[in-house]
């Protein structure tokens, strides 16, 4: 009995930490030429280390 009451606290305790794991957010911004100041449009944006990306609009923003 014991040790099905540490593998119950074993999960809860693995579930608690996935749980902060997963924070969300957004991230915007605009890209701009370093060398005319205009937008960039289409250009692809990602978040270094993940799988996430977008491109950026007409106005070289992106969300």
């Amino acid at each position: 009995m014991r040790s099905a009451w540490t593998l119950v606290l074993a999960l809860l305790a693995g579930a608690h930490i996935s749980v902060f794991a997963q924070s969300t957010g957004t991230v915007t911004g605009t890209v701009k030429s370093a060398a005319t100041q205009e937008a960039l449009v289409g250009a692809t944006v990602r978040i270094e280390g993940t799988k996430l990306g977008g491109y950026t609009n007409s106005k070289g923003e992106f969300t």
